[in-house]
């Protein structure tokens, strides 16, 4: 929202440049601009009373999910083992890219590759920002089939 606001400020200080400068064909150029900055804030607070309402994006999601345990070698080689996940059919068929968000805030795209996700870097921030260690549960969830899922620690 930080940035949200900054930009509007930005946009309202060359508006006022324009009005200072009697500019009315500038002015006009920025008058749909403002509303459009206007409606995305309200869009963008929207959004935050949701999330601020729920836990996890979960509320969103199709209410289908897996649980399993990691390994200390998933977290030693920075791999997600999506075996169950796969076996519960929320996965897209192999090769077919898809959007992860995690619990710890962070998004990518990947895919399914010999029962484990293509992004590794990404698996690796998770771990570490969620202080993933050896045993503990994730949980996936399936927000939008064969698309979006999202990933937390349980």
């Amino acid at each position: 929202m930080k940035e949200m606001i900054e930009l509007e400020e930005e946009i309202w200080k060359e508006m006022q440049k324009a009005v200072d400068a009697k500019d009315v064909a500038t002015v006009s150029l920025w008058e749909p601009i403002i509303a459009e900055a206007q409606s995305l804030r309200g869009n963008i607070e929207r959004v935050e009373s949701i999330i601020a309402s729920s836990n996890t994006v979960q509320n969103f999601a199709t209410g289908r999910s897996a649980v399993w345990s990691v390994t200390q070698a998933a977290i030693d080689n920075n791999y997600l083992s999506v075996g169950v996940a796969m076996k519960a059919g929320l996965l897209p068929p192999s090769g077919t890219s898809f959007s992860v968000k995690t619990a710890t805030g962070r998004a990518f795209t990947t895919e399914e590759v010999s029962y484990h996700l293509r992004e590794r870097g990404e698996i690796a921030r998770f771990y570490r920002d969620a202080k993933i260690k050896e045993g503990d549960k994730v949980e996936w969830c399936e927000i939008v089939p064969s698309k979006e899922y999202y990933l937390q620690k349980k």
